[in-house]
């Protein structure tokens, strides 16, 4: 028996994650997107895909500009190459948050097309607040000699924990009834929590202490930076959901967008408040 069938089924997921999450043209068919779900618990390594990629428009960026603008380009073509998918949950969610009455009013608002002011405040207020944040850390990374490979580990890390995020949320929610994001939701696995928390670790850890290490920084502080950030994207997980299944008794497509949107923030500020302390 060869691998062949298992490294398929690995380029098939990730041909998936690909099609499912970002501009790219890939055409994928609907046992894909099944054989994608039973393995939700991968979304962290899209996570890194895509992060590279914005690191690197990160890091050209900050080559012709100064460290805020290439936040705001690095952070508003994640938004374009994602369709504004989980940002546009981010509005939503914000909606029924602050929508007033009872669960029934929550989920109208929540699920209203049009944008209230709780969407625009709240969509507003995370944009601001991630690019300042990733600006900022940028901004420690800077210092160091090798500052090119220092800043290209935030736009990385933050993508991988934010997917963490997604899947916490998923996987300790209730589906609402069907949709794609439901899907999700139903494909999620508490049992599986764990693996998504291994990528991210196996991953964000070692990249910390490695592309932080230098003159201001150790290998210990870089992990802890790392080993932080990972906290961080756990409790927005379980926070979102936590918060979602009070508000509206379920987690949808919507409430996973927002929970990426919000453990990215957070794994950013939570990256900042080590590297302030060290």
């Amino acid at each position: 028996m060869t691998d062949e069938p298992m490294k398929r089924g690995s380029n098939n997921i990730l041909k998936t994650q690909l099609s499912m999450f970002s501009i790219i043209p890939i055409d994928s068919t609907q046992e894909d997107v099944e054989n994608f779900c039973n393995k939700f618990w991968t979304i962290p390594l899209f996570g890194l895909i895509f992060g590279i990629i914005l690191g690197f428009i990160f890091l050209i960026s900050s080559y012709l500009f100064s460290m805020g603008p290439a936040a705001v380009i690095t952070i508003l073509m994640g938004h374009v190459l994602n369709r504004f998918l989980h940002f546009d949950g981010l509005m939503d969610f914000g909606d029924g948050m602050v929508a007033h009455g009872d669960r029934e009013k929550k989920i109208k608002a929540l699920k209203d097309s049009n944008v209230g002011a709780g969407g625009v405040g709240i969509g507003i207020l995370i944009a601001f607040l991630t690019i300042s944040a990733l600006s900022t850390c940028a901004g420690f990374g800077g210092i160091s000699n090798h500052w090119q490979i220092a800043i290209l580990f935030f736009p990385i890390a933050a993508e991988i924990l934010a997917k963490n995020s997604l899947y916490i949320t998923a996987a300790y929610g209730t589906a609402a009834g069907s949709g794609l994001g439901n899907m999700f939701v139903n494909s999620a696995n508490r049992n599986d929590v764990l693996k998504s928390i291994l990528i991210s670790a196996v991953i964000v850890i070692p990249l910390a202490a490695l592309m932080l290490y230098g003159p201001f920084f150790s290998v210990i502080e870089g992990m802890l930076v790392g080993v932080f950030m990972l906290l961080i994207s756990m409790g927005v997980g379980f926070a979102v959901c936590n918060i979602s299944m009070k508000s509206f008794g379920y987690v949808n497509g919507d409430v996973l967008g927002a929970s990426n949107e919000l453990g990215k923030v957070g794994s950013l500020l939570g990256a900042l408040i080590v590297l302030c302390l060290l």
